[in-house]
């Protein structure tokens, strides 16, 4: 058996290791944390109810001309209610969506084979041995 250079037991173990600290790696450093004044926050909160008015707002107008749409519908066709309508329109977009996917050849033949099966066109050989 050929001796390794590093030898064995703990000496081994010494000279392996390094003489690097370790590095935390999660938190590496403290983040400067810029403190807000009282008017900061409070500038910060009124423009944020103000965002948040306004994109309810939209919201709303949004609602109103699918709703407007939904009652169209109704007077239209007037099979069903006018919710019924409304979850259709929402539905179209998610709907729309889906691809149609390419003919898979050996689909095509497959349902060939079956319906040649189905419609008796099989020759049946028997062998008299």
């Amino acid at each position: 058996m050929a001796r390794t250079s590093q030898g064995t037991g703990p000496a081994r173990m010494h000279m392996a290791s390094t003489q690097k600290t370790r590095l935390p790696w999660r938190h590496r450093m403290k983040r400067k944390v810029y403190k807000r004044t009282t008017t900061e926050k409070k500038m910060l909160a009124e423009k944020r109810q103000k965002h948040k008015a306004s994109y309810n707002e939209a919201l709303d107008a949004a609602y109103a001309i699918v709703h407007a749409e939904a009652v169209k519908l109704k007077e239209q066709f007037g099979a069903h209610s006018e919710q019924y309508y409304m979850e259709e329109i929402m539905q179209l977009s998610r709907l729309g969506r889906k691809n149609r996917r390419s003919v898979n050849h050996w689909n095509v033949y497959h349902r060939n084979e079956v319906k040649r099966l189905n419609d008796g066109k099989l020759m049946f050989f028997v062998c008299a041995a």
